[in-house]
């Protein structure tokens, strides 16, 4: 795993155990034992952090869709339903918190999603 993707991943565990405006760079990168300065060499603020972080979701969501949606069954309905809960859990922070779902990163995704 590289670091960008073990910094995404202690993001992710820590603004679902926090939130995310609980969690400054400088906790994550302490959490993490590395500096600030590396941390911000891959991510520069929270923003691009968060960015990144809905960019995984939304391909990982985007690809769980494609499956189901190969041949239509009330299986594959179940299944498409089992995933998009596990997604919730898996990005609490983002579906939990009415302020994240109108942030400007993740607003513009959840509209085209939603139609």
């Amino acid at each position: 795993m590289t670091t960008k993707q073990k910094i995404i991943r202690a993001a992710i565990l820590l603004f679902n155990k926090e939130g995310y405006t609980a969690i400054s760079l400088n906790e994550l990168a302490s959490s993490l034992k590395i500096s600030r300065g590396n941390l911000t060499y891959h991510f520069n603020d929270k923003e691009s952090l968060l960015e990144s972080i809905a960019n995984e979701m939304w391909s990982k969501i985007n690809e769980s869709r494609l499956k189901s949606r190969k041949l239509p069954s009330f299986a594959n309905l179940h299944d498409e339903v089992q995933r998009y809960y596990k997604f919730q859990k898996e990005y609490a922070f983002i579906f939990l918190d009415r302020h994240m779902l109108n942030h400007t990163v993740l607003k513009r995704q959840f509209r085209e999603m939603t139609e």
